[in-house]
């Protein structure tokens, strides 16, 4: 595990980093992180030595959080969707 926080924070791996952040969000969230989401991750795992265990755990931290109710809806209804079922309604 420190190799890998160590190899994270290396500054010619920007790419893997992006990847790593790229699958964390699309496993966690279902959809790909924003530019914002990239950049600050990005810095996260340079300064503190962040890696993917903490990006899903932070990920299901915020969805969960108030004020993002619209975020957990349309993570439902992505998960949904991927599984070929009927989007959930209210009834």
């Amino acid at each position: 595990m420190a190799f890998t926080r160590t190899y994270l924070q290396d500054a010619q791996v920007g790419g893997v980093r992006a990847a790593l952040i790229e699958r964390a969000y699309l496993d966690s969230l279902g959809r790909a992180p924003s530019g914002g989401d990239v950049a600050y991750w990005q810095a996260q795992i340079v300064k503190t030595g962040a890696n993917y265990a903490d990006i899903l755990r932070a990920a299901g931290e915020w969805v969960l959080s108030a004020g993002n109710e619209a975020e957990f809806a349309a993570m439902i209804r992505r998960a949904f969707r991927l599984s070929g079922r009927p989007q959930p309604t209210m009834d």
